[in-house]
């Protein structure tokens, strides 16, 4: 449950690292405004909205260690493209493949978490989950 709890705690303080480094990204790649606007909010949320539900059905049939680690690997080669991008648009496909990769955290996290800790405990499993 403590790993479960850190990679939401990672997948949460990755998913907003790129605010406090929209002022250097803006003049390193002569960003516009808009694009990092894009960069912060639709890049991430487009597959986000449509992946939740997609990997919450996968986690839901059983797949639930193959997915989160699917989703893992996913998640740190774009984290790593995301590092290595020169371009706006280079960014903006990795920012989307981020969120590909952590649509699935939560999704398969709270599965695995309701067969570890039964039923009657998954309130208290999940609110000690994700309280990070």
């Amino acid at each position: 449950m403590l790993l479960l709890a850190a990679t939401q705690f990672f997948a949460f303080s990755d998913r907003f690292l790129i605010t406090v480094l929209a002022t250097p990204l803006k003049h390193d790649l002569a960003l516009s405004d808009a694009e990092v606007g894009l960069l912060q909010g639709s890049a991430f949320a487009l597959l986000h909205a449509a992946g939740l539900p997609w990997v919450g059905a996968l986690a839901d049939r059983g797949h639930r260690r193959t997915l989160l680690l699917g989703c893992l690997v996913v998640w740190t080669l774009a984290t790593l493209a995301c590092g290595l991008s020169g371009s706006f648009a280079a960014l903006f496909v990795s920012r989307m493949l981020l969120d590909l990769g952590q649509s699935g955290v939560v999704p398969a996290a709270l599965s695995l978490l309701a067969l570890r800790v039964g039923r009657a405990r998954l309130g208290r499993g999940s609110g000690a989950g994700s309280r990070c």
